[in-house]
């Protein structure tokens, strides 16, 4: 066994040793948020043929299916990866006004750690609602939300030039107990497979679902009666927070991606770019969808362009 096998296999003893009965791993609750690509396993299905063919129109159908399915995915992580390295948001307190013994307390509330983890047509994002150096929770939460927002919208965007470019995402926030272990810190919670039943079982449409427990973690944040200047930060975030979800005619709770909240952290032009191409792409998917007479997508782009049309003049957008 080579030298950097050993280190590895000692590194992995060592954090065997640490999760053992005596050692047990740090376990907290975390926020998790499950984003699917809506309508990926016909994609995948367009190249699943037998036998494979080697030449002619059907190999040229079959290669030309396969790249369409490595770009989608492609796209998805590389716009994810963009959004989450931009620090997305901007704090909702001026930090020029707070006296000068609190400004280092206060650097500290900018500092998250997230948990992202690519899928085959999924990107998983999560954070624990424990604070510790370098990880001020409510701000974490805060941008897993905006985060998720902006990838649903920056998603729709993609595909205002060409349809074919991109999918909507569909999706779901929950939260649970839950720690990272291993080599690759990898997250180990319940609030993965409530995320992704919400979003596979219950989300149907383009939308991203609001589970209980993180609708009723954020509302009790939002109504606690601060003392210090850290607290009025953390139930400030909540509030806005709130905003950013709504009840569906289902009674679900929806994360609305085109909320007052999102907007306001945008340029007003950059905004209305994202919003009208978004818009575009919803309108001609339906339409699409409804030529081919594939009505079972076309009433999930139908609800899309519902939702988004009561929402336009917000962000500028003509309907």
């Amino acid at each position: 066994m080579g030298r950097k096998a050993r280190a590895k296999k000692e590194r992995q003893f060592q954090r065997d040793e640490q999760a053992s009965p005596k050692n047990p791993p740090s376990i907290s609750y975390w926020a998790v948020g499950f984003l699917d690509l809506l309508g990926y396993s016909r994609v995948l299905q367009a190249f699943d043929v037998y036998p494979l063919p080697t030449e002619g129109p059907d190999h040229h159908a079959l290669v030309k299916a396969f790249a369409r399915a490595t770009h989608l995915r492609t796209r998805l992580l590389d716009a994810m990866e963009n959004l989450m390295s931009s620090r997305l948001g901007t704090l909702p307190v001026d930090l020029n006004r707070i006296p000068q013994a609190l400004r280092s307390a206060a650097n500290g509330w900018r500092q998250i750690r997230m948990i992202s983890s690519p899928g085959p047509d999924h990107v998983i994002l999560g954070c624990s609602l424990a604070p510790s150096p370098g990880h001020f929770p409510m701000y974490a939460v805060d941008t897993l939300v905006l985060g998720c927002a902006s990838a649903m919208l920056v998603q729709l965007r993609i595909g205002g030039d060409d349809t074919a470019d991109s999918l909507p995402l569909r999706g779901g926030l929950e939260i649970a107990p839950g720690g990272v272990y291993g080599a690759d810190d990898f997250l180990y919670t319940p609030a993965l497979s409530k995320a992704h039943d919400l979003e596979s079982k219950h989300a149907v449409y383009a939308r991203t679902l609001i589970g209980e427990r993180f609708e009723g973690f954020i509302s009790s944040q939002a109504r606690e009666k601060p003392n210090t200047v850290q607290e009025l930060y953390e139930v400030t975030l909540a509030q806005r927070l709130e905003r950013m979800f709504f009840h569906d005619t289902d009674g679900l709770t929806v994360l609305d991606f085109l909320a007052e909240p999102f907007r306001e952290r945008l340029d007003s032009t950059f905004a209305q770019d994202l919003c009208s191409k978004a818009w575009l792409f919803a309108r001609r998917a339906e339409r699409d969808a409804r030529a081919r007479r594939d009505y079972k997508v076309a009433m999930k782009y139908s609800w899309l362009v519902d939702f988004m049309a009561g929402r336009l003049r917000l962000w500028g957008v003509q309907s």
